[in-house]
Order: C-alpha cells, then sequence, then structure tokens
C-alpha cells in the first residue's frame, strides 16, 4: 500500500494523555509524514472539529491510538473511505461499553450481541495491530473476531531516551500508576472475589481467562451473547481487580513507596462515571444495589487483609517528559500492569527500559519469548519473592544496572535494532488492500 502521509488520531482525556500520544507523534514524525488529531470529548462523546476532518481527508491512512477511539471514528473512517489501523489496547474491556449502546439499539434492532459488536470489529477498513496477543485469542474464541489481525507482542509507545547522564538515585522504590476507587457489586459477590482470589495466587494468568473460567461457574454460565458479561468483565478487571491488587502489592511492601500518584484530570474524567453507574443506568442492576455498596480500600476482602498504604509515601505528579529522569532517579521502579492486558509486554517495561531504569515486574506468559531466562531476575510472582529482590537489589547498584542494559539489548535483537514506531511504520507501509 503507497502510503506517503499518515494522521494519527487520538482521544483527549488528560493532558497526561496528550503528553503521551504528543511523544508518539513525534517518534512515528522521524520516520514519515505524519499529522497529529487529539479529539475532544463533549457529554460523553468525541466531537471532531470540521479541520480535523480536511487533515484526515488528506492522509493516506488513519492511525487509531486505542481501541476507545475506535468506535466513535466508524461513520467517518466509512465517509471518507480511509484505512484505518488501530493500536488495541483494551478490546476486551471496551466490549463493555458497546454492551452498553446494544442494550440502547436493540430495543428498535433485534440483533444478536455477538453480531453488534462484530461489525465495527470486522469492519474492511479497519486493521489492527494487537500487542496485547491474549485479547486477540479471546475475541476469536469467542466467535467476535473473524479477520486476520497482526500480533506484536509489544506496545507500540516506545522511543529510547539518551541515558549517558545517569542521575544520583536518591529514591529506593518508586511507583507511577493509578490507584483508583474500587467499586463492588453484591448481586455478583462470588464472581468478583473468586476473580479477585485467582489473580492474586497467580499473577501471571491474565484476568479475562479468569473471568471465563469463573463467570461459567460461580454465575449460572452467563453467556458472552448477554451484555452483562461484557460489562462485569470491564468492571471487575478494571474497577476491582487491578486497584486491589495493586494496594494490596504496595501496601505489603517492607519499605517505603514513593508514589506520585495520577495525573487528577484522569480521575476526574475517567472515573466520573464508572461502567457500574453505567450497569444501573441500563436497568439490568438497580442503582440501589450498586450506589450502597460503593467503597474505597476495604479493611478486608473475604479471607485477604487489604493494607493501609501506610508506607507510601505520597508526592506532587510527575508530567510524562519528565518521567523518565525519575525512572532513573530510582533504584527500583515497581511495576504492577494492568489487570485488563492479557498477554504481551507491558509499555511500563519499555518505558523503563528506554530510560535506562532498572524495574521489577509481574510475570507474563510472554517476557521469556523476547528476554529469555534472564527476564526472571526481574520478575516476581508473590509479595515474599518481591520484598526480598527488592533487599537484594538496593544492595548491589552495579547489577541492577547490568541487567537493564542486557534486557534493553535483548529487547533491540528481538527487533533487529528498530524501535516500535519504526516496526508500525514498517508494517503499515507493507500493509496489502485485500
Amino acid at each position: 500500500m503507497d502510503i506517503k502521509k499518515l494522521c494519527i488520531v487520538a482521544g483527549g482525556f488528560s493532558e497526561f494523555d496528550k503528553r503521551i500520544v504528543s511523544l508518539f507523534h513525534s517518534e512515528v514524525r522521524k520516520i514519515i509524514d505524519t499529522s497529529l488529531i487529539i479529539l475532544e470529548f463533549k457529554d460523553g462523546a468525541l466531537y471532531i472539529k470540521p479541520e480535523q476532518i480536511n487533515e484526515i481527508s488528506t492522509s493516506d491512512a488513519i492511525v487509531i491510538s486505542g481501541s476507545a477511539i475506535l468506535t466513535g471514528m466508524m461513520e467517518i473512517i466509512e465517509k471518507l473511505k480511509k484505512t484505518a489501523f488501530v493500536i488495541v489496547d483494551d478490546f476486551l474491556a471496551e466490549n463493555g461499553i458497546r454492551a452498553i449502546n446494544f442494550i440502547r439499539i436493540n430495543s428498535f434492532e433485534k440483533t444478536r450481541l455477538s453480531e453488534y459488536l462484530s461489525e465495527t470489529i470486522n469492519h474492511d477498513l479497519v486493521n489492527y495491530f494487537f500487542f496485547d496477543g491474549g485479547q486477540a485469542f479471546y475475541l476469536s474464541k469467542l466467535n467476535i473476531l473473524k479477520k486476520k489481525i497482526w500480533h506484536i507482542p509489544f506496545s507500540c509507545w516506545f522511543g529510547i531516551e539518551n541515558t549517558e547522564n545517569y542521575d544520583d538515585q536518591d529514591i529506593d522504590i518508586s511507583f507511577i500508576g493509578n490507584i483508583s476507587p474500587v467499586y463492588f457489586s453484591p448481586k455478583y459477590e462470588n464472581l468478583f472475589l473468586k476473580c479477585f482470589f485467582d489473580k492474586l495466587n497467580d499473577l501471571q494468568r491474565p484476568a479475562f481467562e479468569i473471568f471465563l473460567d469463573n463467570v461459567s461457574t460461580t454465575e449460572q454460565n452467563i453467556s458472552s451473547e448477554n451484555p452483562i458479561f461484557w460489562m462485569l468483565y470491564r468492571h471487575i478487571s478494571w474497577f476491582f481487580i487491578n486497584p486491589m491488587i495493586r494496594t494490596y502489592i504496595i501496601g505489603n511492601i517492607k519499605k517505603k513507596v514513593v508514589y506520585p500518584g495520577f495525573d487528577l484530570s484522569i480521575i476526574h474524567q475517567g472515573l466520573g462515571r464508572p461502567l457500574i453507574h453505567q450497569i444501573s443506568e441500563s436497568n439490568i442492576l438497580s442503582p440501589n444495589q450498586i450506589i450502597e455498596n460503593v467503597f474505597l480500600l476495604p479493611e478486608k476482602i473475604g479471607h485477604v487483609s487489604i493494607p493501609k498504604l501506610e508506607n507510601v509515601i505520597r508526592i506532587d505528579f510527575i508530567p510524562y517528559e519528565m518521567q523518565g529522569k525519575f525512572y532513573r532517579r530510582s533504584k527500583i521502579n515497581l511495576l504492577i500492569t494492568n489487570a485488563g492486558v492479557q498477554t504481551g509486554i507491558s509499555p511500563h517495561v519499555l518505558t523503563r527500559l528506554s530510560a535506562g531504569a532498572f524495574f521489577l515486574t509481574d510475570p507474563r506468559y510472554e517476557l521469556k519469548e523476547i528476554f529469555g531466562e534472564c527476564i526472571e531476575l526481574v520478575t516476581y510472582r508473590n509479595i515474599d519473592e518481591l520484598n526480598d529482590k527488592i533487599d537484594y537489589y538496593l544492595s548491589h547498584p552495579s547489577e541492577r544496572r547490568d541487567i537493564v542494559m542486557y534486557l534493553r539489548e535483548k529487547f533491540l535483537e528481538f527487533t533487529k535494532g528498530m524501535t516500535p514506531a519504526e516496526i508500525l511504520v514498517k508494517m503499515i507501509r507493507n500493509f496489502s488492500v485485500p
């Protein structure tokens, strides 16, 4: 496909998101003529300005940064007949939002949920870069994904930084990420608790794999054709498992953890209308069943005690462009990756490697595929192993440096010396229209 100009389209959820996509745009622009459009959200919907439509129309193809933007872009894609390439991050979770739309539409058009989801996913003009191979596998398994996709087992959000000037490391342990409020529905208590316990007992096991097993046994086998199936998964993975696993791990570290928090605009916009409220508005559950049982950081979940995060040192939010320096200041960067992502290498791993910063991470199926057995040096599977490795590496600075440089070399060996942005452009240029 003869592509000379790309247009990257992203959603403006927050200033943090805008900084990330701007950095990605600058990486891609080094290789090919590329413009950037950041869409705004008004009243819960994407707002596309006329001049932005004109910019898209003059491009040879669109790169959509995240599956959440795809649905809102479909009308433009079809009208302009533009080939779209979607960098897929959270398709499984986003089906929870699509299920809500299905409920609203299906009162007029009687169609199966899988057919409704399939219309967007399998559109002739839409193509995917799944860095999360697990999501593609599960979508195919549930007969939703019909078309061929490209799988690259790492995120495209990555640029190699100059790490010659290694900063003085004045922070022992740090964590950057969102620890959000926890939402809980008593009607599905057994499902919530079983998924949480299973993830806690096996951090490597994908959240959707756990959910699939438990939803078929714990909750009377809710079918994927039922909208509540997708709503519950998004709710359980993002608003329950993810914050609770992070809270449990961070709170059980024996040493102090420096936490810059998160961009508050994400909290205001992303959690202002959590999915659990949208479920109640869909009349699947009554509002009273939900609102009365919203809580933040409970003392206990089942038999598991939840720590109060008294070991956390809260500091001001670090702007994205300054985070590379913050990573290098930290002797150990703690990674507790998003539960909603099933497989593949988290962008958090790549940003630390890019910055030349040492990290400890929860495991993923595909980490050894790229890094080999050496990845076990920075992997933890339970809180005891994490505390032991923290103690060891805090007293071995040269070993920390050697390991992260070796891992970075292994990654570039796997990519044949190309950055993810270069690989993305190469794959798009090699794309052939069926």
